[in-house]
């Protein structure tokens, strides 16, 4: 990554890549935030993950009952966005993902920190037994779940409150 001044190492929070002609990524190192809650360019360029399929967009959208979380308009089924609270796209856990309307995700793009703190309160309102929390990395975490490949059944189940065997 040849982006760094000699002798520096080039961390993910580094600045390392020009978006636009003399426009460079905000100097985030040592900043006491989430890195999932940094300006939009800087995860833009993240494809989506192999978990973000049509099925999981499905889910969320029936959970949800196609109606707007915002503004709790309902939707056509097809006509919703996902959401993803903490801005990570990488991040597709069923508890940082619900239905929004066009016009509320538009306006969840900005002022995001306002916005995280309104949406995660209302997912921990919505689901008290699951006790989210937020570790240092950012992401919304399911207590007691497995971080394999049935991490997306079994927090589906936990939402609708069905038990798991194990």
């Amino acid at each position: 990554m040849g982006l760094a001044a000699p002798g520096r190492e080039v961390t993910p929070l580094a600045p390392v890549r020009i978006i636009r002609k003399g426009v460079r990524r905000p100097r985030l190192r040592g900043l006491p935030h989430a890195p999932s809650l940094l300006p939009w360019h800087v995860y833009s360029t993240f494809k989506y993950p192999v978990e973000w399929t049509p099925t999981l967009r499905r889910r969320i959208r029936r959970r949800d009952r196609a109606l707007c979380q915002v503004c709790k308009t309902p939707q056509a089924l097809d006509r919703t966005h996902i959401h993803h609270i903490n801005y990570d796209k990488r991040d597709c856990s069923p508890l940082n993902l619900l239905t929004v309307c066009e016009a509320c995700h538009r306006s969840t793009n900005g002022q995001r920190h306002r916005w995280y703190r309104y949406l995660y309160g209302m997912m921990s309102e919505r689901y008290p037994h699951l006790r989210l929390r937020r570790p240092r990395g950012g992401d919304v975490v399911v207590p007691g779940t497995r971080e394999d490949d049935c991490w997306l059944e079994g927090s589906i189940s936990a939402m609708n409150g069905v038990k798991e065997k194990h």
